[in-house]
């Protein structure tokens, strides 16, 4: 999975990793542990930090406060590789 498309909403964010995970991953879990794994090929899923900077809608260029957001990017290092779009904008 790479980062999502700068200046979407939140929800739409959250709307998009959900819908990733939902039709790429399954839940897993093995000796009380809780992971996913891949729903192609079953391997582990791995996950990077996904910078996230907070925007204001006042303006039309990418201009905040300096905030950031890391959230975790899964991704399966078998079928979709590293990502290398890792950082995103919302504009809120």
């Amino acid at each position: 999975m790479e980062a999502p498309s700068p200046r979407q909403s939140r929800e739409q964010i959250v709307k998009d990793f959900e819908t990733h995970i939902e039709q790429n991953y399954v839940p897993e879990e093995k000796d009380g542990k809780k992971y996913y794994s891949c729903r192609k090929c079953g391997t582990k899923i791995e996950q990077v930090n996904c910078a996230i900077s907070i925007h204001s809608k006042l303006f039309t260029a990418c201009t905040g406060e300096g905030k950031v957001e890391n959230v975790p990017l899964p991704y399966c290092p078998e079928c979709e590789g590293i990502p290398k779009k890792t950082s995103t904008c919302i504009h809120e």
